[in-house]
């Protein structure tokens, strides 16, 4: 979702679109190798655990012991990590560091402009998981799955930059059952380094569905209720709701919900949640529906890419 690019050595790393660059050309990196060069070059300010990879990249699942030095073997020979002046370090007994000098690069979306007091800078959003209180248990997909649709419509304005599904749980994990609103919305500005997050709760009502919004803002904060018969139109409305509020004058065009099929769009949201609850093959299938309707369709491509592995695990 986030189009954060990173400069070093040789390299441009493009997380927008998952692409390595070397010397201005795209060199083929397979998915869980992106994973972690992209991890160790966000936490490259202090040494990464092999643990702690192996929950955040590997996301918990068991592994050979070499799983992690053979994926850091990958990524170095792809980032030409000749070993003379490492860019990867190895941490003895510990784990790894991105040691290389990096810049970060956040290019805005063509066409858009910088965000009136933002200058380039671009502002950070985070969607808590949607409270689904319609009493209805298949609608739970709304929970992850529409709140990732609704951030891939945020996303495609270049001055805003949402926290992904990934990167919301990781931060909420911290957390012990049962936390309040406020202890979420803290963990998420504390890990996730955002100032706006956004609590929602979705009802059911005679003609269609209701959803009650908070956006927290540091400073200031705003609420609202959008309405709409389906929970896709729902998603869409708060989208544009929420474009308004962080962009003040902003028109509302941008449509992250591109999917022409609205039968689609719900099976893409489904395997979201599928996916962040590590059901990795009932997701694989659901995206590659997805795909067979929709072929151009670049966050579900990009998705079955990234869990594809995992899949046949």
């Amino acid at each position: 979702m986030t189009t954060l690019s990173y400069l070093f050595g040789r390299c441009e790393l493009r997380t927008g679109t998952r692409e390595l660059l070397f010397d201005g050309q795209v060199r083929p990196l397979e998915p869980l190798a992106f994973e972690l060069l992209d991890y160790l070059l966000r936490h490259r300010a202090r040494d990464v655990p092999k643990d702690e990879l192996l929950d955040e990249v590997w996301l918990g699942r068991f592994v050979s012991v070499g799983a992690v030095a053979r994926a850091v073997m990958t990524v170095r020979k792809a980032i030409g990590d000749d070993g003379d002046t490492p860019l990867i370090r190895t941490v003895h007994r510990v784990g790894y560091r991105f040691a290389g000098v990096v810049q970060e690069v956040t290019p805005s979306a063509p066409g858009s402009a910088p965000a009136k007091g933002e200058g380039n800078a671009r502002i950070g959003v985070a969607l808590l998981p949607f409270e689904n209180l319609t009493g209805d248990l298949s609608l739970d997909w709304t929970t992850l799955g529409l709140m990732a649709l609704v951030g891939n419509a945020l996303a495609l304005d270049g001055r805003l930059l949402p926290l992904t599904v990934h990167e919301v749980s990781t931060a909420l994990r911290t957390l012990e059952a049962g936390a309040s609103v406020e202890q979420s919305v803290e963990a998420l500005r504390r890990h996730g380094g955002v100032r706006h997050v956004v609590h929602t709760r979705i009802v059911r009502e005679e003609m269609g569905f209701r959803l009650d919004y908070r956006l927290l803002a540091d400073p200031g904060s705003a609420e609202g209720t959008v309405f709409a018969h389906d929970l896709i139109r729902l998603g869409r409305a708060l989208a544009r709701r929420l474009l308004g509020h962080l962009l003040p004058g902003n028109d509302g065009a941008a449509d992250g919900f591109a999917l022409r099929d609205p039968w689609a769009m719900q099976l893409f949201a489904r395997a979201m949640q599928a996916a962040a609850e590590s059901l990795w093959a009932r997701a694989q299938c659901m995206l590659r529906v997805v795909l067979d309707i929709e072929p151009d369709y670049g966050p579900a491509r990009r998705e079955l890419e990234r869990i594809e592995p995992l899949a046949g695990v």
